[in-house]
């Protein structure tokens, strides 16, 4: 990759003029060359940042259903917690290859209607996933994302000695 593919990417980035757009196009450079997105992304990172974070992301989430790509998450369910550690080990990462993981309950996520779980059951999940991504990734730190300000706060204090760990909390 040279440093002239990286401009004439940049210039097509700035063709567009909404941030949702700038996104998408991101979104779809990140699947199609991860170097060559990085490269632009740290090269205007100033400029870059609230397409690919806040505020861009929230409306993408809001859009997500309309606007579905290609998905890279892992979806975990409360119902099958013993589903974690299989969900994590199909990725087909090693333990070197991932330095950071984000996690979200959705609790903070706009328009989320879903009822909440709590209690054992969410604690449980939590452990569980603790646990199978410090065993698997042992050098990822652990983001959690719009989580409850009461449950980020209860699982980054239970949990900051234990795990390399941090929360989205303002």
């Amino acid at each position: 990759m040279t440093s002239k593919q990286a401009a004439r990417t940049y210039r097509q980035l700035c063709d567009f003029g909404w941030d949702m757009d700038k996104y998408v196009f991101l979104d779809q450079l990140h699947d199609r060359n991860e170097t060559l997105y990085y490269r632009v992304l740290t090269g205007h990172l100033a400029e870059l940042l609230p397409v690919v974070y806040d505020p861009t992301v929230g409306e993408a989430i809001k859009l997500w259903s309309r606007e579905y790509r290609r998905s890279r998450a892992v979806y975990l369910s409360v119902d099958r917690i013993e589903d974690v550690r299989p969900s994590l080990e199909g990725l087909g990462l090693g333990p070197d290859d991932v330095d950071l993981l984000v996690v979200s309950d959705a609790e903070e996520i706009l328009g989320n209607r879903h009822a909440r779980v709590r209690g054992q059951r969410y604690d449980a999940l939590v452990e569980e996933y603790l646990s199978a991504t410090a065993e698997l990734f042992p050098r990822a730190l652990l983001h959690f994302e719009d989580f409850g300000p009461s449950n980020a706060r209860r699982i980054l204090q239970a949990n900051r000695e234990k795990y390399g760990i941090f929360n989205d909390l303002q």
